[in-house]
């Protein structure tokens, strides 16, 4: 570290040798590396790679690009040595990257022009990933993310997602201008199992969806002894205003069991959401979200039943709410604010279950 001080100023207070070899070869245009070996005396840091890399003077400043990582690792240990000796560099890294852990990984780069293939294996505390990305230069890419005992709560303690395995595959269409890429259209398709949110653990989730600069839709489907659901949503912008779309079913819900609402243990709901809405923002939006028969079922046998809550507007002042149940019927019209009828609503259905 006193060497590269010269240079790097930030690692001068650095209590660790480092140790760098292999063979540099080439001019400043092509740049080949044979046998590249970084790493600290105690092998807190490591590296060995191979790259070959060739230059031009256009926007895009290289032209082809081929790098293999062998090894790249980075124990707890030398966070602790940079937060000690080198605390400028330390603060530049994410809580999140320091709360990994232990990390190994490998893997390969392919650039020539605009086609770029990519691939990295990588093992932590935090769980194992491998991904893989795919630009075949026409403006096509496909993408892939597999994670296995991925501890979520770990990297973000704040998460109500605590724990997955993870299964994501992409493609679509990406514009490539000079060495910025943007995605310009997205399918997803992406399984969850063993995902554990607010402490419960989920059999399976699915999620599909597509997405571009002008709309977007998702598929989501929960498949769960505790919950059966499934919810397509959908958003527009090539209209004048934006148009919101979902449509929701759910049926043998514990929300006690799940985490989501204390309840008596055993008490499970079913029922079934439709919403078709235009607008720029909540409170000026028309159109109409309907709740049907929203039920919840007692282990005693005594069920109770809302028969529909629907809200209805017509213009972005003028809004109508209807309830009917089976103990009360109601409708209620004037200028009403989403944010405070929503949050009054909820809050009524919370004390009264």
């Amino acid at each position: 570290p006193s060497d590269l001080a010269f240079a790097l100023p930030q690692v001068k207070g650095l209590n660790e040798r480092l140790y760098l070899g292999g063979d540099f070869i080439g001019s400043p245009s092509r740049i080949q590396v044979k046998a590249l070996d970084l790493h600290s005396a105690k092998r807190d840091l490591a590296l060995r790679a191979e790259a070959r890399i060739a230059l031009n003077s256009g926007p895009s400043p290289i032209s082809s690009l081929a790098l293999n990582l062998e090894q790249a690792a980075v124990t707890k240990r030398l966070w602790t040595l940079l937060e000690e000796g080198a605390p400028d560099i330390h603060a530049l890294i994410p809580k999140e990257v320091i709360r990994i852990g232990n990390i190994t990984a490998k893997g390969n780069v392919q650039v020539e022009g605009k086609q770029v293939e990519a691939g990295l294996t990588a093992q932590t505390d935090a769980g194992d990933l491998i991904a893989h990305i795919d630009l075949d230069g026409k403006g096509y890419y496909t993408a892939s993310l597999d994670g296995d005992s991925l501890n979520i709560a770990q990297v973000v303690p704040t998460s109500p997602l605590t724990s997955t395995n993870l299964a994501l595959c992409a493609k679509g269409m990406v514009e490539a201008n000079d060495s910025v890429f943007n995605i310009q259209s997205t399918e997803l398709a992406s399984v969850l199992t063993q995902t554990e949110i607010l402490g419960y653990a989920y059999d399976r989730i699915t999620l599909d969806g597509h997405c571009s600069h002008k709309d977007c839709g998702a598929n989501l489907c929960v498949v769960d002894p505790n919950a059966r659901l499934t919810l397509e949503a959908a958003y527009d912008a090539t209209g004048r205003f934006p148009h919101y779309t979902a449509m929701l079913d759910a049926d043998s819900l514990a929300l006690h069991t799940l985490g989501l609402i204390d309840l008596h243990e055993g008490n499970t709901f079913s029922t079934n959401l439709i919403a078709d809405l235009h607008g720029r923002d909540l409170d000026h939006i028309v159109g109409k979200v309907v709740i049907d028969s929203l039920a919840m079922h007692r282990p005693a046998g005594d069920d109770y039943l809302i028969k529909e809550v629907a809200l209805y507007a017509s213009d972005p002042v003028n809004k109508m709410l209807s309830l009917k149940s089976d103990f009360m019927d109601a409708t209620l019209r004037g200028e009403l604010t989403y944010h405070s009828l929503i949050n009054s609503l909820l809050g009524h259905l919370h004390r009264s279950l």
